[in-house]
């Protein structure tokens, strides 16, 4: 058996190299699968456990070590004419879930509304771009 090259020189002439064969064929030569909008399922964060920041976890934690902790009141604001959402108010938003209504900032479909979620913090939103629903 004739050695080439190489093999001469590092010493790996009849070493467990010649033996193993790569083949392309071994592999996996498919596409990968493209996914159309249409095709694609909802993402869902299929978590289903305790939120470990609501205020409820919050308030079960501090009873767990024998304090007391007291639910914060969230101000209610008196109508003003005729406005959709008010601070304390639950609602749901498309992307974000639901949250609580934080504050709200000027009148009409204008307003800002800023929105406590509990997987994404705070978010301010315009009301006639947000759509929010009560939830």
């Amino acid at each position: 058996m004739q050695r080439d090259a190489f093999s001469r020189r590092s010493g790996y002439g009849d070493s467990a190299f010649e033996d193993q064969h790569y083949s392309y064929e071994d592999e996996d030569q498919s596409a990968p699968a493209r996914h159309t909008a249409s095709r694609q399922k909802p993402r869902t964060s299929g978590y289903s456990g305790p939120k470990y920041n609501s205020i409820d976890n919050i308030a079960e934690f501090f009873a767990s070590r024998g304090k007391k902790f007291a639910r914060p009141s969230v101000p209610v604001e008196e109508k003003k004419g005729k406005t959709s959402f008010r601070p304390g108010q639950r609602v749901k938003h498309p992307k974000f879930g639901e949250g609580v209504v934080y504050q709200r900032e000027g009148e009409g479909e204008n307003a800002k509304i800023t929105v406590q979620f509990p997987r994404f913090g705070l978010k301010k939103l315009v009301e006639k771009y947000a759509g929010l629903e009560r939830a």
